[in-house]
């Protein structure tokens, strides 16, 4: 169908006047916390493509998500293509605003504090509320932690466990040390301490060929160090009593061998076994 120029100009005229009254209507029910109505009012502005409503209509469009807590995925990327538009800066302030404390809300201070202070550098108060978190969250992380550590002193925790924590200890001195960093030294003492840890119980659960495999990583160059021989020793002499000295390396052998002829007799208190040479 064909509009003149006459006929074109009275369509216009209507959809502005249309848009008008449909932006009137979503701005007094968002006033009543009417969200959902409200946004599909604003969609419907923003889908007539008037240059002066669409960017407003998005950016209310997506205060009115933030609001109704109706955020996901796409619309977070919307919120963030909102904030780079070229106008309607106190609107992007309220939308910055508001969707900075749904991300604190929602745990995310990370998140947070780069639109902060990318958008909002001034907004001290909710920068602080950010380091706030982040220190909240470093101290669960100790809390949890420190729990560990007493399992370690109370010898309750198991091999397995002591394991899994060794290998998780890394994370734990990130998250704790990075805003707690008066504990940043402890953590290779604890690394330490929980290898002695692991390997006692593994002598204690005559699991030797573990013990065998940890010592050799633990120390290469056992053979220059008569205690880490030793230690080295006592497993590998574990695996050949245990019979599982054929499914390991050749050098348990030597190594039992080699102890046997240098040891005569050899108590070893730290794991608690005695041997006859």
């Amino acid at each position: 169908m064909q509009f003149g120029l006459c006929e074109r100009k009275k369509v216009d005229i209507l959809t502005k006047d249309i848009v008008k009254l449909e932006w009137s209507c979503a701005i007094e029910l968002e006033s009543d916390i009417e969200y959902e109505r409200a946004i599909s009012l604003y969609e419907a502005v923003k889908s007539e493509n008037l240059p002066s409503y669409k960017g407003r209509a998005e950016l209310r469009s997506l205060i009115c998500n933030v609001k109704s807590g109706t955020i996901d995925t796409s619309k977070e990327q919307r919120i963030v293509n909102a904030l780079d538009l070229k106008s309607h800066e106190s609107l992007k302030d309220d939308l910055a605003y508001r969707y900075a404390c749904y991300l604190l809300q929602s745990t995310r201070p990370a998140d947070a504090e780069k639109l902060l202070k990318k958008y909002l550098p001034n907004e001290t108060s909710l920068l602080t509320l950010c380091e706030n978190i982040y220190i909240k969250e470093s101290e669960k992380y100790l809390l949890e932690f420190n729990k560990k550590i007493k399992s370690v002193i109370e010898g309750t925790m198991t091999v397995a466990e002591a394991t899994s924590f060794l290998q998780d200890i890394d994370q734990y001195k990130a998250k704790i040390s990075s805003n707690l960093t008066d504990t940043s030294s402890k953590f290779n003492s604890y690394k330490s301490k929980l290898e002695s840890y692991i390997l006692r119980g593994m002598f204690n659960e005559e699991q030797y060929d573990k013990a065998f495999d940890k010592l050799i990583a633990m120390y290469p160059a056992y053979i220059e160090n008569d205690n880490q021989f030793r230690n080295v020793a006592i497993a590998a002499l574990g695996v050949v009593e245990s019979g599982k000295a054929k499914e390991k390396n050749p050098e348990i052998c030597n190594i039992n061998l080699a102890f046997c002829c240098i040891y005569r007799q050899v108590v070893c208190e730290e794991f608690g076994l005695y041997f006859l040479g």
